[in-house]
């Protein structure tokens, strides 16, 4: 389903869907959320995204529609009010450029709900290439360089 976007004086208001597990989900407007550095104003899609529990969630949405600030709301909320353990989330993105804002204003936002830092390091934000390669390592028990040569190697091989 496509998304769609519905302009209201300059601000965008989100048309959604939620199936379980998976929230497609476009603009911000409704509840506001302080915990990161600039205030974000969910909507009702939004909303059930960070208050999700059951299970694993996705969220797809178009770019700049407020995906970093759901996740990164969930977190907070899981980490802070739920009492997960930090080293029981992953979260997983395509660009390491994502996975190190996310992981900023997670750890910026936890600071701010009084959870130190050295209680958060076993959370996981990783790129889907990090968390394959990490598999990888970890299944095949080689050492970071070793994976790479071999990884290079086949690559090589199949352009052949």
């Amino acid at each position: 389903m496509p998304l769609q976007r519905a302009s209201n004086n300059h601000n965008h208001q989100a048309k959604s869907t939620i199936t379980p597990g998976i929230t497609k989900t476009a603009g911000t407007s409704g509840r506001t959320h302080k915990a990161e550095s600039k205030v974000f104003a969910a909507n009702p899609q939004q909303e059930a995204a960070i208050a999700h529990t059951s299970g694993p969630a996705a969220f797809i949405a178009a770019a700049g529609t407020g995906k970093t600030s759901i996740l990164v709301q969930r977190l907070v909320r899981l980490i802070a009010d739920e009492k997960i353990a930090p080293e029981s989330i992953l979260c997983v993105t395509f660009t390491r450029a994502a996975a190190d804002e996310m992981e900023k204003r997670a750890l910026k936002a936890l600071k701010a709900r009084g959870v130190a830092a050295k209680d958060v390091k076993g959370l996981r934000v990783v790129t889907f290439h990090g968390l394959g390669h990490q598999m990888l390592r970890e299944k095949l028990q080689w050492k970071p360089q070793e994976l790479n040569a071999r990884l290079l190697s086949e690559i090589g091989r199949a352009h052949v």
